[in-house]
């Protein structure tokens, strides 16, 4: 049946309920414990704190470009994390409780409003790659010196950044050093 007789609308129902199912299962995989790959730029920040109370055992953390400006307290519960990805963003802090993120490989924090970063960063021993860039740096801790198995380190396009930490001099595995 088509034209008038309201197949069209059948249709769209039908469509409509099928997407509200898969969002509703979507949903419910997203507050499951053992998932492993977590995206935020799909939910509204109001969410943000909520979900990550249950998500554990994530890996990845994407919550780019989604426009927040602090980074949600609950992040720092999430220990397993290996990626954070927090990049276009107005971030304006990074809170100490990031040294906490013991095994996490890549930090993903370019175009933000970055002016610091703690000295915690140090403890990050397994970091392996930081993007910095696209802030408005001021300075870096010479404890960023300690995460010696970093191999890519951004730090472009921050005016205000005029000194470099003499430490940066120990991270004899950098490969990629962008200034």
């Amino acid at each position: 049946m088509r034209g008038g007789d309201g197949h069209d609308n059948v249709v769209a129902r039908y469509s409509i309920r099928a997407k509200q199912r898969w969002l509703s299962a979507f949903s419910k995989i997203n507050f499951c414990m053992a998932f492993y790959l977590w995206n935020l730029k799909c939910i509204h920040k109001k969410e943000v704190n909520k979900r990550l109370q249950v998500a554990s055992h994530t890996l990845k953390l994407d919550a780019s470009g989604i426009g927040i400006k602090n980074i949600p307290e609950n992040v720092f519960l999430l220990r397993q994390l290996k990626a954070v990805w927090l990049h276009e963003n107005q971030i304006f802090k990074v809170p100490p409780e990031i040294g906490d993120l013991k095994e996490v490989t890549q930090i993903r924090l370019f175009s933000n409003n970055l002016k610091f970063l703690p000295a915690e960063i140090g403890q990050l021993r397994t970091l392996q790659v930081l993007w910095l860039q696209k802030n408005d740096l001021i300075c870096l801790p010479k404890e960023l010196g300690l995460c010696t198995n970093l191999t890519i380190l951004n730090i472009s396009q921050n005016s205000r950044l005029t000194q470099l930490p003499i430490e940066l001099n120990t991270l004899k595995d950098l490969k990629q050093f962008t200034l």
